[in-house]
């Protein structure tokens, strides 16, 4: 699997935890479908270039030490949704949105030990691809229950779902229009966990 997280936490961190409110049944795919963006929602001349869904054991959906990677876990069986959007010229834009349902305690706990492994051990998880404009600070309204913002990516716990989302191509104005119309679609469709 990919990896997403490792191979682009560059940046400084935002995050907000919060309590998290009863578990409810795992979301299925057509109801993840749904809270995604689609081609029409995305920038001009983005198309659709992967899409998968399946049930995984990846340890982007487990809450473990990612300053320390002996002690990666697998995630229980989750279901998965990825969708990559491109254009169709060479070193045009790009858009991922990886989502999957671990569930909203293990979503938020997941959110946590980014937010921490970024503090602890930055030089630790940046894997083998720089984000090439890492933005520092970026301001942003609250995304979903809890999230967490660098460079040009992002993972916003909401409800028992959690996404990654990243962007090549696209300047800080563009990514925080996405990201922000990313995380509203998933309010829309999934309830929030916190207890307010």
């Amino acid at each position: 699997m990919r990896n997403i997280i490792g191979a682009v936490l560059a940046g400084t961190v935002a995050a907000i935890v919060v309590l998290t409110a009863p578990a409810v049944a795992s979301p299925s795919f057509e109801q993840m479908r749904k809270a995604l963006l689609t081609a029409g929602e995305l920038p001009a001349g983005l198309k659709l270039i992967e899409d998968r869904q399946e049930t995984t054991g990846d340890n982007d959906f487990a809450a473990w030490d990612r300053c320390d990677h002996e002690t990666a876990r697998r995630a229980d069986d989750v279901r998965m949704i990825s969708m990559d959007y491109a254009t169709d010229t060479a070193g045009g834009a790009r858009v991922s949105l990886f989502l999957g349902a671990p569930g909203a305690e293990e979503a938020q706990s997941i959110v946590s030990s980014l937010v921490d492994a970024a503090r602890r051990c930055p030089e630790e998880i940046l894997g083998t691809v720089a984000d090439p404009s890492p933005v520092t600070q970026w301001v942003h309204p609250r995304l979903g229950d809890t999230s967490l913002v660098f460079g040009h990516g992002a993972v916003i716990a909401q409800g028992d779902v959690l996404l990654y989302f990243s962007t090549d191509g696209l300047d800080d104005a563009g990514f925080t229009t996405l990201v922000e119309a990313a995380a509203r679609k998933l309010a829309k469709h999934f309830p929030s966990a916190t207890v307010r």
